[in-house]
């Protein structure tokens, strides 16, 4: 500040008004945003430039197709029941439950964002919108003419020419377009990376290198670490990398990164361009908020808690979101096999759950100590229908909270998502899901009274024991087939 006075200080005169002196100052800053944001071009267009530099003079790195990692198998054992009574039976002996593990659960990142701001191209003429349907919503933009956007080939060179083609300001609108479709629907990043591939076939068709380039495009200028190869048949994909494991996806080991394929190339091995763009980011398997697509009704779904018949409750979910979950790919948010969880119970319920299922819990429970309102939510989380996901899937599969309240039957994954869910948003108490061989559960840390149960340590709180499968039982009981020091803590958020 002290330099800058300085300079100035010679064209100032002493009789300038102090209104000339304000807009020589307002001039200097106008000038000195439109050399940032000119150089913030020059420096994206540079990258670009280099990026299909790279692509053309570097051979593309012969790399082998991992075989995809299966889903770790749960298998869950026989549900324990206790005597049905008129009211749960008391804990007569409580004890500790010993936790071997507790799953480190990361907070929440900002999504990737472009390396510089994306400046958008005025449109003089108003424009009809391009409307593009994604999971039952329509959702409009600015069309995009990218009918010169061709490969005259399937060559490093041919990427290389695409590559530049689209790096020209007429994608800008495009590029902005696209981020604010993710931020408008609140698409987590697998979401965003499916409305990119709707998008891309939309303009480009299904299976089309130009289609693969397109996608992988607007992801790296979106932020993303992605990368591209072209298999034995030259055909092109993408590649991206996460923080987690990917379950039931073709991968590569890259530069000490394992990268996912979005589909699946033909024959042993692949050809990578390794290129990185500064500043790129992971695709994220969590979900932050819950997306907001048009409302379709599902099944309507009532449940009547166990021993609180007046206690009704019903919901009838999106099934635009069910349809987006179903394709959700097993995963998770780290090493650990057992954030898959985490990432199902940290996924915020949907507005259907807030607007239709909520206002009756939460007079369900009004005027009722802690420990009455959370028998009360067990039982709620109790009451859904039994069965394997062996019978019903083929596979272990775990549900979203809506995903229980849409499906007929559920598993012990399912009732500990879906009741932890419940205890969080409708009394404010903090929940984990613990886990013992075969078998999920949860407890939760209670304010108020001396509660007698099985409880966890963690942290300096006591967390009591609630399992939603242990059908019968009440607040504190762990269900005899689990082993009280063989257990696992996955730590949720409120």
């Amino acid at each position: 500040m002290i330099a800058g006075a300085t300079c100035l200080a010679p064209a100032i005169k002493a009789d300038t008004p102090m209104e000339e002196f304000a807009k020589m100052m307002n001039e200097s800053y106008s000038e000195f945003a439109n050399s940032a944001r000119e150089e913030y071009a020059s420096f994206r267009d540079k990258v670009n430039q280099e990026y299909a530099d790279f692509m053309r003079a570097h051979p593309w790195t012969p790399t082998k197709i991992e075989k995809p990692l299966p889903p770790p198998i749960n298998k869950e054992p026989e549900p324990d029941v206790e005597p049905e009574e008129e009211a749960p039976m008391p804990v007569e002996n409580p004890k500790p439950v010993v936790i071997e593990e507790v799953v480190p659960v990361p907070e929440p990142e900002p999504q990737p964002e472009p390396i510089e701001p994306i400046i958008e191209v005025p449109v003089e003429v108003p424009e009809v919108p391009m409307t593009l349907t994604f999971y039952g919503t329509p959702i409009e933009m600015r069309p995009a003419d990218l009918s010169e956007f061709k490969l005259n080939g399937a060559s490093e060179s041919d990427f290389a020419d695409g590559w530049l083609m689209l790096s020209k300001q007429s994608t800008n609108n495009l590029i902005a377009d696209c981020l604010a479709v993710r931020e408008k629907y609140q698409l987590p990043d697998w979401g965003y990376i499916r409305f990119l591939d709707s998008l891309s076939s939309e303009l480009k068709g299904e299976a089309t290198n130009e289609k693969v380039l397109l996608q992988g495009f607007l992801l790296n200028q979106s932020g993303y670490k992605v990368r591209f190869a072209y298999d034995a048949d030259k055909k092109l994909h993408l590649l991206f990398n996460t923080k987690g494991i990917m379950y039931n996806h073709r991968r590569y080991y890259i530069d000490d990164e394992w990268f996912y394929s979005y589909s699946n190339p033909e024959g042993s091995e692949v050809y990578i361009c390794k290129f990185g763009m500064p500043k790129e980011k992971s695709v994220s398997m969590g979900i932050d908020k819950s997306p907001l697509f048009a409302y379709s009704p599902g099944t309507q779904r009532d449940i009547t808690a166990k021993r609180y018949p007046e206690v009704k409750v019903s919901l009838t979910p999106n099934k635009n979101l069910i349809d987006f979950f179903n394709d959700y790919p097993d995963a998770t948010l780290d090493s650990s096999p057992y954030s898959l969880w985490a990432i199902h119970g940290n996924t915020p319920v949907s507005r259907e759950i807030e607007e239709q299922l909520y206002p009756a819990l939460r007079k369900a429970v009004e005027g009722k100590s802690q420990v009455e309102a959370l028998q009360i939510l067990l039982k709620v989380a109790q009451s859904f229908p039994y069965e394997y996901d062996e019978e019903i899937w083929g596979r272990d599969r775990t549900f979203w909270m809506e995903e229980s309240w849409q499906y007929p039957y559920s598993d012990c994954e399912d009732h500990a998502v879906n009741f932890t869910h419940m205890v969080r948003d409708i009394l404010g108490l903090d929940a984990c899901l613990v886990y013992y061989p075969g078998h999920l559960s949860s407890c939760v840390a209670l304010t108020e009274g001396d509660v007698q149960g099985d409880y966890i340590d963690y942290n300096g709180i006591r967390y009591t024991v609630c399992d939603p499968t242990y059908f019968f039982a009440g607040v504190g009981k762990t269900a005899p087939s689990n082993d009280n020091y063989q257990a696992i803590l996955v730590p949720l958020r409120k």
